[in-house]
């Protein structure tokens, strides 16, 4: 680690914001993170903040509140993505092929179904 890191120990608590070019949580936090490069939140850290870097890792069983911006926090913009407002949109025909596939298999169940019969 260099002088610009910042490492949150698994027996530490922290409250407040954060800056650091890397940041590494092991122990608890409330309060913001901003690095400039990288942010890792191991498996025993929590976090309860908003957290914002290019890269942020989130190891299984780590506990994170907040939102997360990857961007660099130097250059990031104020604005904001309402992921409640984003809308995932698929290509037509893998769209219709999947209808094709549904309405063939209810076909053939019941087909079958009336043979039984």
């Amino acid at each position: 680690m260099n002088k610009n890191d910042t490492f949150i120990t698994k027996s530490s608590s922290f409250e407040g914001e954060i800056s650091a070019e890397n940041i590494i949580v092991a122990g608890e936090i409330m309060g913001d993170l901003r690095a400039s490069s990288g942010i890792l939140i191991l498996n025993e850290g929590k976090v309860k903040g908003n957290i914002q870097a290019p890269s942020v890792y989130l190891a299984e069983g780590c506990i994170h509140e907040g939102d997360i911006y990857l961007e660099d926090p130097d250059i990031a913009s104020s604005s904001k993505i309402d992921m409640n407002q984003v809308e995932l949109k698929t290509d037509e025909k893998e769209t219709s092929k999947r209808k094709e596939k549904e309405e063939h298999s209810q076909t053939r169940q019941v087909s079958n179904s009336s043979k039984s019969n």
